[in-house]
């Protein structure tokens, strides 16, 4: 993650390598990096530890000047181990062929040494100025990488067709309408038709009734007629 700083570079040194932490500050901002350095940065009055303490959270970057004296430093100790936990990056540059001791080799032993043993000092200094202007510059350059590859992520994910939109609701009136509505009669009520009589087959047929005629008009058995008067 990149970290919101004010300054670019904590100079960590043994206040008896003053001389050296100085020349490497003086070079260092000749060329715009911003650095912090003890006393010089820390406000009058302030404690001494919190001083410290707000100036490495306020960098990125530790350039550490090691020698025998940083060496024996609790103080220089200190640093080095809260500044490798705040994430930043430690440059140890080396003033005199010693053998860091177990405190530090703890933290140091898989950094990269810049090594400013053999004279001139001041050659050693453009070199480490050089290094620490290039991981400055990268630095700066990694926000704006990393908002792009965030922004290819979210193009991506980008769905190609738009989803669908919702079906609009339906206005309460009308639902309380359709489920209060009575039904009519005619449609509730089916029509009621007379049930159809069916014959029954054990039943004998009903006999045509015969048209009854006057007496006077039956004819005798004997064929004659009516008596006479």
């Amino acid at each position: 993650s990149t970290r919101s700083t004010c300054r670019d570079v904590f100079i960590s040194h043994s206040k008896k390598d003053k001389h050296v932490a100085d020349a490497v500050c003086h070079e260092l901002e000749s060329r715009g990096i911003r650095c912090w350095i003890a006393p010089r940065d820390l406000p009058l009055g302030t404690d001494w530890a919190e001083g410290i303490v707000e100036g490495i959270e306020d960098c990125r970057i530790m350039v550490l000047v090691f020698s025998s004296h940083a060496n024996a430093s609790v103080d220089v100790r200190k640093e080095v181990g809260f500044a490798i936990n705040e994430g930043l990056d430690v440059l140890p540059f080396r003033v005199e062929d010693v053998r860091p001791s177990k405190g530090l080799a703890y933290h140091l032993s898989s950094l990269h040494w810049l090594d400013a043993t053999t004279p001139p000092l001041e050659r050693h200094i453009s070199d480490l100025a050089d290094k620490v202007a290039l991981l400055v510059e990268h630095m700066a350059s990694a926000p704006a990488a990393s908002d792009e590859a965030d922004a290819s992520v979210a193009r991506q994910r980008r769905p190609l067709v738009s989803p669908a939109k919702p079906l609009p609701p339906v206005p309460a009136t009308t639902v309380e309408k359709v489920a209060t509505t009575p039904e009519s009669p005619s449609s509730s009520r089916k029509e009621e038709r007379p049930a159809r009589r069916l014959p029954d087959s054990h039943s004998p047929p009903d006999r045509p009734v015969l048209p009854e005629f006057p007496q006077s008009r039956l004819i005798s058995p004997s064929g004659a007629g009516p008596p006479r008067s």
